[in-house]
């Protein structure tokens, strides 16, 4: 569904004639349909570059990106994406927000009214459509801008660090939900997150990033049953994946703080 034929992605530093900042260099990877891929690694290394690059929000890079088999450039109708910050419009309702899309396509007013609350009832938001963002709490708005996404029925769902900014109950919540979606609506995931345990809980593959640039560094396949409920959670294999994920990233996170600190006593 996804291919990704040696990315890199350099950014150039204004006023300076040095060769830039390297975010991503040379990443490959394919993503079966119906596939949940996470992509972890240190902050600040390119994941949320590559990310980027994919959804079409990043462009001047090397390399290839295709969907479905089809060279793809710049903004995709196959392809949604959901961010980590609250992205709902305040002054619209939950239902409003949710349709906005649609309305950019010019659907009339009546279907799309229809579909908004059709995915507001798929992501246990049914009776908050006439709510205002500020009405609601943070996870609830964020299922709001994922039903935003999901509405248009993309064939691939990018989330960068979507549950990054609710407390950890929710989050467990969220991804709950998030994988009863996937099952239901067959969508192929990418998911950038921090979090070792949410990675190996919700992810068919976890794609583990060096230090920038990003680099992939190893793929770990999660053989754990579905659906991921506590007793999955509890087993020793998904202690020792995480474990894994972990001992694959330290190194690198090192990496990342030690160049950091370096940076900083040069200054």
């Amino acid at each position: 569904m996804l291919v990704l034929d040696s990315i890199s992605k350099t950014f150039s530093q204004p006023g300076e004639g040095g060769p830039g900042v390297a975010a991503v260099s040379a990443v490959s990877l394919d993503v079966r349909k119906g596939e949940f891929v996470s992509l972890v690694g240190p902050s600040g290394c390119g994941k949320s570059t590559l990310i980027n690059i994919v959804a079409g929000l990043t462009d001047d890079y090397e390399g290839r990106v295709l969907i479905d088999g089809r060279l793809v450039r710049g903004r995709h109708p196959e392809v949604g994406m959901v961010f980590q910050e609250d992205s709902t419009f305040p002054w619209l309702t939950a239902c409003e927000n949710v349709e906005f899309g649609l309305r950019m396509r010019g659907e009339p007013a009546r279907s799309r009214r229809e579909s908004s609350r059709e995915m507001l009832a798929l992501v246990g938001l049914g009776s908050f459509a006439d709510r205002y963002p500020a009405e609601l709490s943070g996870g609830m708005r964020q299922r709001v801008a994922i039903a935003r996404a999901l509405v248009l029925q993309p064939q691939i769902l990018l989330m960068d660090e979507p549950f990054g900014a609710v407390d950890e109950q929710t989050r467990i919540v969220l991804g709950e939900e998030l994988l009863r979606l996937q099952e239901q609506l067959q969508q192929t995931l990418v998911f950038v997150t921090h979090n070792l345990g949410e990675a190996v809980t919700l992810s068919d593959r976890v794609v583990a990033m060096t230090a920038r640039p990003a680099r992939i560094k190893d793929v770990l396949t999660v053989d754990l049953p579905r659906p991921r409920d506590s007793s999955v959670m509890e087993s020793p294999q998904y202690s020792l994946l995480v474990a894994r994920l972990w001992q694959l990233l330290r190194e690198e996170a090192l990496h990342t703080f030690r160049a950091a600190e370096s940076t900083v006593s040069g200054a």
